[in-house]
């Protein structure tokens, strides 16, 4: 399975070059590119987690350097996809915002430096990483480095098929969500965002559905969500306004609009 990525739009031909048993083969595709095609959002991800998997392995050659970490980081956060740098965002939110350099360090100090890379443990992440740079399906992506971050209680678990140890975790989109105190929280939020509660199936509610029908994804975690924005957050939560003050929806359609 090829992956690559491309900005804009356009047509043209695709021509594929290699070897195959000793001779050249060039193959040309003729291919239309969209701007984006909403029937096939899984591909993203799915060269996000590879290319996660690639900058892992080169971490865990040559140490942690702090741009490498980030850009995994934010592959993690842009794509919605677990990661070694984005995981501890999972256990411990509050380091993504109160102390983002502790967050960092964190991240870093999940890789070992190549001399210190030993026995079984630094074994089977090395593996992992290498699975996840050839993963054909976003599903064995995501068990894979499920399979590295989980706890060894849950690991257990991970390695026989079952998905139980990461319930609190879902992906919606290109977005990251964990249960947390009662509610499915968006990776991205942070406490700083100003927040409008919503009430789930009221008149405001089922109005931000037809203005912004990119909602309806997210809404369908349950009646306890928040999904962060450009600026400020919504929470969908029994207790929320069943009506929209003046200017609050002009906000909250500001604040998601292309980012969904």
């Amino acid at each position: 399975m090829l992956f690559g990525r491309y900005r804009g739009d356009g047509s043209g031909e695709l021509v594929l070059e290699g070897s195959q048993a000793g001779r050249r083969q060039r193959h040309t595709f003729r291919v239309e590119l969209p701007r984006r095609d909403f029937g096939n959002d899984f591909i993203p991800r799915l060269w996000a987690a590879r290319k996660a998997g690639a900058l892992t392995a080169h971490v865990r050659l040559h140490g942690a350097d702090p741009e490498v970490v980030e850009e995994i980081r934010q592959l993690g956060l842009r794509y919605g996809i677990l990661t070694e740098y984005t995981s501890y965002l999972v256990e411990e939110p509050q380091l993504a915002f109160a102390r983002p350099e502790a967050a960092m360090d964190q991240a870093r100090n999940l890789a070992a430096a190549p001399n210190e890379q030993s026995g079984a443990e630094a074994f089977r992440r090395a593996e992992a990483s290498s699975r996840l740079r050839e993963a054909d399906k976003l599903e064995e992506a995501e068990m894979l480095v499920a399979g590295v971050v989980a706890s060894k209680a849950a690991r257990a678990d991970l390695e026989a098929g079952d998905a139980r140890s990461v319930e609190a975790i879902r992906h919606v989109g290109r977005r990251l969500f964990v249960f947390r105190d009662g509610a499915w929280t968006d990776l991205n939020f942070v406490t700083s965002l100003n927040v409008i509660e919503l009430a789930p199936f009221s008149d405001a509610y089922f109005e931000l559905i037809r203005r912004l029908p990119a909602v309806k994804p997210y809404f369908a975690l349950g009646d306890q969500v928040v999904i962060a924005g450009e600026g400020l957050a919504l929470r969908l939560t029994p207790d929320g306004a069943t009506t929209w003050k003046s200017g609050e929806l002009k906000s909250v359609l500001r604040a998601l609009e292309g980012s969904l």
